[in-house]
């Protein structure tokens, strides 16, 4: 009996390292995925005439791009996460602190551009696939529909 108490001891202390462990790994992966389309992508974003923005407590992405550009959904936040990516790395686009310094770009002066919009175009439909990856097994209807309006937004331009 004790024999087998301490094997279905082990076999759950081995179970659970190996869960934490992908468990763990998969937001690497997502910082990393988000950092490359940064690093990728951030040299061809227009940034003469960009703002600096502290972020102030209750704010987030996609209220700062309704508020900032006017556009009526707020689904060009990653623009922002772009402009700021070296500042202020956004890993967690549903997450940004009070005191955060981000650059919010002209838009206008990107879309106008047909290098900038090609490459905002290219990286909203990465960073689509990147927030489904991230929030993959949450099974919220809003990340699912956030995934759809960046790749809308992105075949539109």
């Amino acid at each position: 009996m004790k024999k087998n108490l301490i094997v279905c001891f082990v076999v759950l202390a081995v179970f659970e390292m190996i869960s934490c462990k992908t468990t763990k790994s998969e937001p690497a992966t997502v910082n990393e995925a988000f950092q490359r389309v940064f690093s990728e992508y951030r040299d061809e974003l227009i940034l003469e005439g960009a703002k600096l923005h502290i972020v102030q407590h209750g704010e987030t992405l996609s209220g700062l791009a309704k508020s900032e550009w006017k556009n009526d959904h707020g689904y060009y936040f990653p623009v922002i996460m772009l402009a700021s990516s070296q500042a202020a790395v956004i890993a967690d686009p549903d997450i940004i602190e009070p005191g955060m310094r981000l650059t919010l770009p002209d838009l206008q002066k990107n879309l106008d551009d047909s290098r900038a919009r090609s490459n905002i175009k290219a990286y909203l439909k990465e960073i689509a696939d990147i927030y489904e990856r991230k929030y993959n097994e949450s099974h919220d209807p809003q990340h699912s529909r956030t995934k759809e309006e960046l790749l809308k937004l992105s075949a539109s331009l």
